[in-house]
């Protein structure tokens, strides 16, 4: 079996996505295949098994994961992958997604005095599953 990736290191974040590097290992006497990029949201401190996943062809040492949710934080790690089977998860990194600006304009805007010098403002959140334009 090919021995796990190591040295797992994020290249760039965006809100939507994150950049992977990683070092391929030995790879147990047999071609490497394939790279398994496993991913998930963090609940918990525990690794899951609720996972999503990219796979990338075994020349390849690098991934883009994409439509990841902004200011997320998530748990990744990398499988190599031979015709002898699969090796040993690397180390699990966390990365957060950065923030994104709003999908659109507040709604329903509403201003409530709460003193002499005081105000409460609330509105409704708009997105574009909620809002018309």
């Amino acid at each position: 079996l090919p021995d796990a990736p190591s040295n797992l290191t994020v290249l760039n974040t965006t809100s939507r996505s994150v950049s992977l590097f990683w070092e391929v290992a030995h790879n147990g006497n047999s071609h490497i295949t394939g790279s398994i990029i496993q991913y998930q949201t963090v609940s918990d401190t525990h690794w899951n098994g609720q996972t999503s996943q990219l796979i990338v062809s075994g020349a390849e040492n690098s991934a883009t994961l994409r439509a990841l949710t902004p200011i997320t934080l998530y748990f990744v790690r990398v499988i190599a992958e031979n015709a002898l089977g699969q090796s040993r998860p690397s180390a699990v990194i966390n990365v957060t997604s950065e923030e994104e600006a709003p999908s659109g304009s507040p709604r329903d805007v509403q201003v409530h005095s709460t003193g002499a010098q005081s105000i409460k403002v609330m509105w409704k959140v708009c997105n574009v599953l909620t809002c018309s334009v």
